[in-house]
């Protein structure tokens, strides 16, 4: 990683470290009181564990999109124009391809690109290019590669249920309808990215039995798509740089 794209990395996850840990301050002032778990937890450990999982909650969200926008716009030949955070596809999807989709969900056993290319030889064009809005249209991570291939990622929570599972596989072939339903011959790849194995060093498990895995980036594979390169370990140190940077306010707030 450049030291340009470390030090705006830098920035993104400060920037929403100081923000949450600010809401968190002020939330913290409003709401102290809870004699059930004070009962078996001193005020400390209730403080730090609220602080923990509204960073591991928030600050991760806000912050990876943001995080593969840096990625992706400082690969050799990409530009900010590569990428876009919250693309909204158009198009249109028909009712037999609707039900493609449905069937592929239901029975599964067929491999990512045999389903992929089901909804491709189902899918009819769309006579609305230009104004109609899926409801499963915004992409969070939109890549357009130079030579015209693009890359759809939903960055999720580490451990979906097995219902979020299913509507994000679903996701992922309307995804592939919608730009099919523009042009048939796109050459497009929709993967549903989770930024870390909470299993490591075990393999990534959850559900992914249920369906083929390699609709699934997970950790090293998600951040390699985005950069070209393997770069996870490097976006782990800089997270620890913003940890150590924070660590004597946030000592300061666990002992208030």
């Amino acid at each position: 990683m450049d030291t340009g794209t470390r030090e705006r990395i830098y920035t993104i996850i400060l920037r929403a470290a100081q923000s949450r840990f600010t809401k968190k301050a002020n939330d913290k002032r409003e709401t102290e009181y809870n004699p059930f778990l004070q009962a078996f937890f001193s005020r400390k450990d209730i403080a730090k564990s609220a602080l923990m999982h509204s960073f591991s909650t928030s600050i991760g969200m806000s912050a990876y999109e943001q995080i593969a926008e840096a990625l992706v716009s400082a690969r050799p030949g990409f530009s900010s124009a590569n990428i876009t955070r919250q693309y909204r596809l158009t198009g249109q999807i028909d009712g037999q391809t609707e039900s493609v989709i449905a069937q592929l969900i239901n029975e599964r056993g067929l491999s990512r690109n045999e389903e992929i290319n089901k909804v491709r030889q189902s899918i009819l064009p769309s006579t609305h290019a230009t104004s109609i809005t899926d409801k499963d249209s915004v992409v969070d991570i939109h890549v357009t590669f130079p030579d015209g291939s693009l890359m759809l990622i939903d960055i999720t929570t580490v451990k979906p249920s097995k219902k979020e599972f299913d509507y994000l596989h679903q996701k992922m072939l309307r995804w592939h309808a919608l730009t099919y339903s523009l042009n048939t011959k796109a050459f497009v790849n929709a993967y549903i990215g989770i930024p870390f194995n909470p299993y490591h060093p075990k393999p990534y498990k959850r559900w992914t039995v249920k369906f083929d895995p390699d609709f699934i980036v997970v950790q090293n594979e998600l951040w390699s798509l985005l950069a070209g390169y393997d770069v996870f370990d490097e976006i782990v140190d800089v997270f620890n740089e913003v940890g150590l940077a924070l660590r004597d306010q946030l000592d300061a707030y666990l002992e208030t």
